[in-house]
């Protein structure tokens, strides 16, 4: 196994009054998940990233601070966006998430840059399905 394959991947955004998608690694390829409004289930995906997708990513997490992020991100609103991200990679781990509120700082209800080019990342690992 390539050293950019991770041994655990996971994540997922949205919340419950819009569209929700999730991802995760089962050890051979990426199951992604697309919810509607009451996270209702719409359509399942397989996507299986070449190694060369893996070290894009991994070098977009290392660029935005990933491996910095706080365990929790949030802020007192009714309803919102949730997300999450575990992963572990390299020796490497990482499990955090949040309910509208971001990373680096966590202060604002608004995705940062550092996140919105993290879920990009996502986006492109998954082929381009949507992650956000």
């Amino acid at each position: 196994m390539s050293e950019h394959v991770p041994t655990e991947f996971a994540a997922s955004i949205g919340g419950f009054m819009g569209a929700s998608f999730g991802v995760r690694w089962d050890g051979q390829q990426l199951i992604y998940r697309f919810f509607e409004d009451r996270y209702e289930l719409t359509s399942t995906e397989v996507v299986t990233p070449s190694e060369t997708d893996w070290k894009r990513f991994w070098k977009t997490c290392e660029h935005v601070g990933v491996w910095t992020w706080k365990p929790k991100y949030e802020l007192q609103v009714c309803d919102g966006t949730h997300w999450s991200f575990v992963a572990e990679v390299c020796g490497r781990k990482i499990e955090c998430g949040g309910s509208n509120a971001y990373p680096p700082n966590g202060d604002s209800s608004e995705p940062s840059q550092q996140f919105s080019k993290f879920c990009r990342a996502v986006e492109t690992l998954l082929g381009g399905r949507k992650f956000q």
